[in-house]
């Protein structure tokens, strides 16, 4: 989050409880998500008529063994 940041990008955290709640009160262009709450949070987002025209990318962290 920090090169966002860094980029000079304003940068909000929420959980994915709160993700569609944020996501109306923020307005963001937009919305990237952690891939493992990707399914449930981005059908909840594209269900919200305040929400679905807002982009959405959904990130995998990758492990190294």
């Amino acid at each position: 989050m920090q090169h966002l940041k860094d980029a000079g990008l304003r940068v909000s955290e929420t959980h994915a409880t709160s993700a569609v709640a944020t996501a109306n009160q923020q307005q963001p262009d937009i919305i990237v998500l952690d891939f493992g709450c990707d399914g449930d949070v981005t059908q909840q987002l594209k269900a919200d008529a305040g929400t679905k025209h807002i982009p959405i990318i959904a990130l995998v962290e990758m492990l190294r063994g």
